[in-house]
Protein backbone atom coordinates (compact mmCIF):
# COMPACT_ATOMS: atom_id res chain seq x y z
CA UNK A 1 0.00 0.00 0.00
CA UNK A 2 1.16 3.59 -0.68
CA UNK A 3 -0.01 4.93 2.66
CA UNK A 4 2.96 3.34 4.34
CA UNK A 5 5.64 5.51 2.51
CA UNK A 6 4.20 7.92 4.06
CA UNK A 7 4.68 9.65 7.46
CA UNK A 8 2.17 8.33 9.83
CA UNK A 9 -0.09 10.94 10.31
CA UNK A 10 -1.41 11.16 7.04
CA UNK A 11 -2.86 7.83 7.87
CA UNK A 12 -5.20 9.18 10.39
CA UNK A 13 -6.79 11.48 7.38
CA UNK A 14 -9.65 10.15 6.02
CA UNK A 15 -9.03 12.68 3.13
CA UNK A 16 -5.75 10.98 2.78
CA UNK A 17 -7.11 7.52 3.74
CA UNK A 18 -10.07 7.77 0.46
CA UNK A 19 -7.20 9.33 -2.23
CA UNK A 20 -5.27 6.36 -1.37
CA UNK A 21 -7.54 3.58 -1.98
CA UNK A 22 -8.56 5.31 -5.33
CA UNK A 23 -5.01 5.24 -6.43
CA UNK A 24 -4.40 1.51 -4.95
CA UNK A 25 -7.39 0.62 -7.21
CA UNK A 26 -6.19 1.96 -10.01
CA UNK A 27 -2.50 0.77 -9.69
CA UNK A 28 -4.11 -3.16 -9.42
CA UNK A 29 -6.09 -2.43 -12.47
CA UNK A 30 -3.20 -1.23 -14.67
CA UNK A 31 -1.05 -3.85 -12.88
CA UNK A 32 -3.06 -6.75 -14.09
CA UNK A 33 -3.54 -5.22 -17.49
CA UNK A 34 0.54 -5.01 -17.93
CA UNK A 35 0.22 -8.72 -16.65
CA UNK A 36 -2.41 -9.92 -19.24
CA UNK A 37 -0.39 -8.15 -21.87
CA UNK A 38 2.79 -9.99 -21.12
CA UNK A 39 0.24 -13.18 -21.30
CA UNK A 40 -0.23 -11.98 -25.26
CA UNK A 41 3.20 -11.85 -25.88
CA UNK A 42 3.69 -15.91 -25.10
CA UNK A 43 1.95 -18.18 -27.95
CA UNK A 44 1.13 -20.35 -25.11
CA UNK A 45 -0.85 -18.46 -23.25
CA UNK A 46 -1.83 -15.86 -25.54
CA UNK A 47 -6.14 -15.18 -25.61
CA UNK A 48 -7.42 -12.56 -26.78
CA UNK A 49 -3.65 -11.39 -28.41
CA UNK A 50 -4.10 -14.95 -31.05
CA UNK A 51 -5.73 -11.88 -33.67
CA UNK A 52 -2.60 -10.01 -33.78
CA UNK A 53 -0.36 -13.61 -33.74
CA UNK A 54 -2.23 -14.49 -37.04
CA UNK A 55 -2.25 -11.35 -38.45
CA UNK A 56 1.51 -10.90 -38.17
CA UNK A 57 1.21 -14.41 -39.74
CA UNK A 58 -1.30 -13.89 -42.61
CA UNK A 59 -3.18 -16.71 -40.85
CA UNK A 60 -6.82 -16.07 -41.35
CA UNK A 61 -8.68 -15.42 -38.10
CA UNK A 62 -11.10 -18.28 -37.25
CA UNK A 63 -12.20 -16.61 -33.58
CA UNK A 64 -14.79 -19.46 -33.32
CA UNK A 65 -12.27 -21.84 -32.56
CA UNK A 66 -10.57 -22.66 -29.36
CA UNK A 67 -7.13 -21.61 -28.36
CA UNK A 68 -4.91 -24.65 -28.79
CA UNK A 69 -6.24 -24.90 -32.37
CA UNK A 70 -5.55 -21.48 -33.11
CA UNK A 71 -2.34 -21.84 -31.59
CA UNK A 72 -1.35 -25.03 -33.38
CA UNK A 73 -2.01 -23.09 -36.64
CA UNK A 74 0.47 -20.66 -35.35
CA UNK A 75 2.99 -22.82 -34.42
CA UNK A 76 2.95 -24.78 -37.38
CA UNK A 77 3.11 -21.17 -39.76
CA UNK A 78 5.91 -20.19 -37.63
CA UNK A 79 7.89 -23.75 -37.85
CA UNK A 80 6.87 -23.73 -41.81
CA UNK A 81 9.15 -20.41 -42.37
CA UNK A 82 11.96 -20.27 -44.57
CA UNK A 83 13.33 -22.89 -46.86
CA UNK A 84 11.58 -26.15 -47.05
CA UNK A 85 13.02 -29.07 -46.22
CA UNK A 86 11.55 -33.01 -45.17
CA UNK A 87 13.05 -31.70 -41.51
CA UNK A 88 10.63 -28.68 -41.58
CA UNK A 89 7.51 -30.87 -43.23
CA UNK A 90 7.88 -33.58 -40.14
CA UNK A 91 8.23 -30.49 -37.81
CA UNK A 92 4.94 -28.90 -38.69
CA UNK A 93 3.47 -31.82 -39.00
CA UNK A 94 4.45 -33.27 -35.73
CA UNK A 95 2.79 -29.84 -34.18
CA UNK A 96 -0.20 -30.87 -35.93
CA UNK A 97 -0.85 -35.01 -35.13
CA UNK A 98 0.91 -34.53 -31.49
CA UNK A 99 3.01 -37.61 -32.42
CA UNK A 100 5.61 -39.71 -34.65
CA UNK A 101 5.62 -38.57 -38.25
CA UNK A 102 7.95 -39.35 -41.23
CA UNK A 103 8.44 -37.72 -44.52
CA UNK A 104 10.07 -40.05 -47.01
CA UNK A 105 11.87 -38.29 -50.22
CA UNK A 106 12.44 -40.54 -53.41
CA UNK A 107 15.90 -38.37 -55.01
CA UNK A 108 17.35 -40.89 -56.67
CA UNK A 109 14.35 -42.89 -58.02
CA UNK A 110 14.34 -44.24 -61.55
CA UNK A 111 11.04 -42.82 -62.41
CA UNK A 112 10.79 -39.55 -62.80
CA UNK A 113 7.40 -38.78 -61.53
CA UNK A 114 8.36 -40.34 -58.16
CA UNK A 115 11.12 -38.00 -57.86
CA UNK A 116 7.96 -35.24 -57.48
CA UNK A 117 6.60 -36.85 -54.27
CA UNK A 118 7.11 -37.35 -50.99
CA UNK A 119 5.09 -39.51 -48.59
CA UNK A 120 4.08 -38.48 -44.67
CA UNK A 121 3.59 -41.54 -42.47
CA UNK A 122 2.06 -41.63 -39.31
CA UNK A 123 3.34 -43.27 -36.23
CA UNK A 124 -0.22 -44.18 -35.14
CA UNK A 125 -2.36 -46.55 -35.85
CA UNK A 126 -5.86 -44.89 -38.12
CA UNK A 127 -6.51 -41.43 -39.24
CA UNK A 128 -4.98 -38.38 -36.94
CA UNK A 129 -7.13 -35.95 -35.85
CA UNK A 130 -6.51 -32.84 -37.36
CA UNK A 131 -5.90 -34.32 -40.78
CA UNK A 132 -7.27 -31.66 -42.96
CA UNK A 133 -5.13 -29.13 -40.86
CA UNK A 134 -2.33 -30.63 -41.39
CA UNK A 135 -2.92 -30.69 -45.03
CA UNK A 136 -3.70 -27.04 -45.31
CA UNK A 137 -0.99 -26.30 -43.32
CA UNK A 138 2.22 -28.34 -45.79
CA UNK A 139 0.40 -27.46 -48.74
CA UNK A 140 1.28 -24.23 -48.04
CA UNK A 141 4.75 -24.76 -47.13
CA UNK A 142 5.68 -27.40 -49.66
CA UNK A 143 7.09 -26.88 -53.26
CA UNK A 144 4.00 -26.15 -55.76
CA UNK A 145 5.77 -29.11 -58.01
CA UNK A 146 5.81 -31.62 -55.37
CA UNK A 147 2.74 -33.74 -54.67
CA UNK A 148 2.48 -35.44 -50.60
CA UNK A 149 0.68 -38.65 -49.95
CA UNK A 150 -0.52 -39.75 -46.46
CA UNK A 151 0.48 -43.33 -45.40
CA UNK A 152 -2.42 -44.01 -42.61
CA UNK A 153 -1.80 -47.22 -40.59
CA UNK A 154 -4.78 -49.70 -40.12
CA UNK A 155 -4.49 -52.46 -37.90
CA UNK A 156 -5.16 -55.86 -40.30
CA UNK A 157 -6.77 -58.90 -39.68
CA UNK A 158 -3.95 -60.86 -39.57
CA UNK A 159 -2.90 -58.77 -36.07
CA UNK A 160 -6.45 -59.35 -35.25
CA UNK A 161 -6.84 -63.52 -35.40
CA UNK A 162 -5.10 -64.20 -32.08
CA UNK A 163 -8.72 -63.26 -30.96
CA UNK A 164 -12.20 -64.75 -31.33
CA UNK A 165 -14.94 -63.70 -32.62
CA UNK A 166 -16.63 -62.93 -28.96
CA UNK A 167 -13.52 -61.07 -28.10
CA UNK A 168 -13.57 -58.70 -31.59
CA UNK A 169 -17.68 -58.25 -30.93
CA UNK A 170 -17.23 -55.95 -28.20
CA UNK A 171 -15.57 -53.57 -30.89
CA UNK A 172 -17.10 -51.34 -33.98
CA UNK A 173 -15.41 -51.99 -37.07
CA UNK A 174 -13.54 -48.47 -37.06
CA UNK A 175 -12.04 -49.50 -33.44
CA UNK A 176 -10.76 -52.74 -34.31
CA UNK A 177 -9.25 -50.91 -37.77
CA UNK A 178 -8.06 -47.34 -36.56
CA UNK A 179 -6.45 -48.23 -33.13
CA UNK A 180 -7.09 -48.54 -29.18
CA UNK A 181 -5.85 -50.82 -26.81
CA UNK A 182 -7.76 -54.18 -27.16
CA UNK A 183 -8.49 -56.36 -23.88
Amino acid sequence: MLIELLPGFYGLCRETKAIEDALEEGISGAQAARDDCFLQLDLNTATWGLDYWEDAYGIPREAGKDYAYRRTRILSKMRGSGTTTAALIQNVAESFINGQVEVIEFPEADDVWLRNVFHIRFGQIGIPPNLDDLKAAVEEIKPAHLKVEYIIAYRTNSELHRYTHAQLGQYTHAQLREGGNLT
